[in-house]
């Protein structure tokens, strides 16, 4: 099942762990910030390069009382500021393969899409690691990102497809909206230092 907001592996990191102008391409920036306007983020690198770390980071920047409607709240009790409950929902692709699967055969598709779509902020983490190998699993998986990318919701996808040729073959209905997404790709970290943590 999808973890509610961060995973606690990642949820430590920050986007000043990063140096980020080595990592984050020009266009992406806006006004010295991240630019959130496009509807999320494409993250790309090889295996162990930091894309989970990044998108940990990239969560908790939304943590600022100017995020979009929905996400964030103020508590009442501290000040501090607080994801509202469901409004982020972090996804393993191969763990939403087997819940779509599992929600499928069970009957629960219409409650499915439903659910999918309650939060407001989305990681769909190591997307592209496995083979998407059923019918099933492909339709839900094209629906649920065109879904999140036409629906005001944030989207931000790890994966370690190098090409825009390789994400076509790996699923060519989510190719154009996903690489629609601002592109950030993770440089290897023993020659670029894009990531100053452990």
């Amino acid at each position: 099942m999808a973890e509610i907001g961060v995973p606690p592996l990642y949820r430590r990191y920050r986007l000043e762990d990063f140096e980020i102008q080595a990592t984050v391409p020009a266009g992406v920036m806006r006004f010295g910030a991240l630019d959130w306007s496009h509807g999320g983020f494409l993250l790309r690198g090889s295996y162990g390069q930091g894309k989970s770390c990044f998108a940990g980071a990239l969560v908790r920047s939304m943590l600022h009382p100017d995020a979009p409607a929905g996400i964030v709240e103020r508590d009442a009790h501290t000040g501090t500021w607080r994801f509202r409950r469901g409004s982020v929902r972090w996804w393993h692709a191969s763990e939403l393969s087997n819940w779509i699967l599992n929600e499928s055969f069970s009957g629960r598709r219409k409650t499915m899409y439903e659910e999918l779509m309650t939060p407001r902020l989305i990681v769909l983490d190591d997307y592209g690691k496995e083979r998407i190998n059923t019918d099933v699993v492909r339709e839900a998986m094209v629906t649920a990102i065109e879904r999140w990318t036409s629906n005001k919701r944030f989207l931000i996808v790890t994966t370690n497809i190098a090409t825009d040729e390789d994400m076509i073959r790996h699923e060519p209905a989510n190719a154009s909206r996903l690489d629609a997404l601002p592109e950030i790709i993770l440089p290897p970290l023993d020659r670029r230092g894009a990531f100053k943590g452990e």
